[in-house]
Order: structure tokens, then sequence, then C-alpha cells
């Protein structure tokens, strides 16, 4: 009975550690894509305000006439 409760017990620790080595990549890949979707975000933000000038720039240029007139029905 004593090989039976030996034998359990391996089996328990070595379940306890291969779940504690999931969970310590599971945080790992959790944090590295983190850190990719704020890199995307600083992405998207320069894009948007490198967009931005170029549209103000050609509003100067062209006196305002590539500006769309809404609301002036």
């Amino acid at each position: 009975m004593s090989s039976f409760s030996a034998l359990f017990s391996t089996s328990l620790t070595m379940g306890c550690i291969i779940s504690c080595i999931s969970g310590i990549f599971q945080c790992i890949g959790d944090c590295i894509m983190g850190i990719i979707g704020m890199v995307a975000g600083c992405l998207e933000c320069l894009v948007a305000a490198i967009a931005s000038c170029l549209a103000a720039i050609a509003n100067c240029l062209t006196c305002g006439a590539c500006r769309s007139r809404r609301g002036t029905f």
C-alpha cells in the first residue's frame, strides 16, 4: 500500500510542477502579446498623426478647397 501512496504522491507532484510551468509560459505569452499590442497602438497613433499633419498641409496649400462642405444645404 505504501508503494501506491508514493506513486500517487509523485504523480501529484509532477502534475503540480507541469501546471506551474504551463502557467509561467502562459504569463510570458500574455506579457509578449501585451507588448505587441502596445507597439501596434503606438504605430497606429503615429500614422494617424502623420495623416492629420499631411491633411492640414494640403488644406493650407489649397486654401481650404479640399475640405468637405457638410451641412451647408
